[in-house]
């Protein structure tokens, strides 16, 4: 009988430990670091204070990154209230060349300087390519975002 609640007690004991596990936090960068970080490959999620679809998008981004967190996360909040805008909160205009046609620029950047973003959410992927560190657009959108998190997209978008 001792040994049975000692096992009894031992499941549960394990059964809450395993439940219990800390979930992770997905760390705040901002527009001067976005090249700087450590890791070779890490995705940067974009949004802005205010915004609803942000709000609803990052539960699936701090989820699938608590699944996968062999890939670093992190997220860049390109309006806060009060504040002025991040510098890569902008559009590019007439007589500037972008290679998305949504108006934003981000493939192939390798400084802050270089990205334009016009809208959030936005999900982009920095990879060291022939040990320089660069930019690559992912999804724009919650749904977007979320296809690429369930596998349903490809990153060649």
């Amino acid at each position: 009988m001792k040994k049975f609640i000692f096992i009894l007690f031992l499941f549960v004991f394990l059964s809450l430990s395993v439940s219990c596990k800390k979930e992770l936090e997905i760390n705040d960068i901002n527009d001067y670091d976005i090249f700087n970080c450590e890791e070779e490959t890490y995705y940067i999620y974009i949004y802005k204070d205010g915004c609803s679809i942000c709000e609803s998008t990052l539960p699936s981004i701090i989820k699938y990154y608590n699944k996968n967190n062999d890939v670093k996360f992190y997220k860049l909040n390109i309006h806060k209230e009060d504040e002025e805008a991040s510098i890569i909160a902008r559009e590019f205009t007439l007589g500037e060349t972008g290679n998305q046609p949504t108006g934003v620029y981000v493939n192939g950047c390798t400084d802050y300087e270089q990205l334009f973003i016009k809208g959030t959410p936005m999900l982009i992927k920095i990879e060291t390519i022939d040990e320089k560190k660069q930019s690559i657009f992912i999804a724009y959108g919650k749904s977007e975002i979320n296809s690429f998190l369930n596998g349903e997209a490809s990153e060649e978008i």
